[in-house]
């Protein structure tokens, strides 16, 4: 089926096809040894509209969004069921992540509304990219923070660097403690474009930092 739907070049999901079975339909389907899942019925007409924190209103025809499942075939709940009812029940108040999930938001948000549950605010990052522009990996060097430790990075200089992939106080400064973050840091000045992880820029803000060390804190 998706294959079909990507020849048409349409956007790949579930048709519906047992969307409108009746009850002897499914037993029968059951009774030959089939289990089923158990999808949210989607509703066919009408749009969907959330508000984003960075991107601002955003709104989904409800006609693209297929019946996503809730529990698989062996009972378990899928990503997005888990991650609706897991954030409620923590009374989680904002929801930050990669702008990769702004797809999954309109399920989410139908989804709460179901089960008459209020949303928590969402605020979609842009992606963090390589100087080549293609997605951050690997291949564009260390991935973990320990091994920008142990090539000699000081934990200021990082904190100070990934802030400001993204984030900036002014356009201008590129200098902050962590207090400073802290005092000066709110989601309204997160760029809605794609940040590139300067490998440069972090070894000159490195630096600036290790030179304000005293011979003392240096050795």
């Amino acid at each position: 089926m998706r294959q079909e739907q990507m020849k048409r070049k349409q956007p790949p999901k579930y048709d519906g096809h047992c969307r409108y079975l009746t009850q002897q339909e499914k037993t029968q389907l059951e009774a030959s040894g089939i289990v089923p899942v158990v999808r949210f019925k989607m509703p066919l007409e009408g749009e969907t509209t959330f508000h984003d924190v960075i991107r601002g209103q955003l709104t989904f025809q409800n006609s693209t969004l297929d019946d996503f499942i809730l529990l698989k075939s062996d009972g378990y709940p899928t990503y997005h069921l888990a991650n609706v009812v897991d954030d409620h029940l923590m009374a989680i108040s904002h929801i930050l992540r990669a702008d990769e999930w702004l797809p999954s938001v309109p399920r989410h948000v139908l989804l709460y509304q179901s089960l008459n549950w209020e949303p928590p605010q969402f605020a979609h990052l842009p992606m963090i990219l390589g100087p080549d522009r293609s997605k951050l990996s690997k291949r564009h060097g260390a991935t973990t923070v320990i091994e920008y430790k142990e090539q000699g990075y000081l934990p200021e200089a990082m904190i100070n660097f990934l802030a400001l992939l993204g984030w900036s106080l002014d356009d201008r400064t590129e200098l902050l403690s962590r207090e400073e973050l802290i005092k000066h840091f709110s989601l309204g000045r997160i760029s809605k474009t794609a940040a590139i992880f300067d490998k440069r820029k972090l070894a000159w803000m490195n630096g600036v930092y290790l030179r304000r060390l005293s011979p003392e804190e240096f050795a």
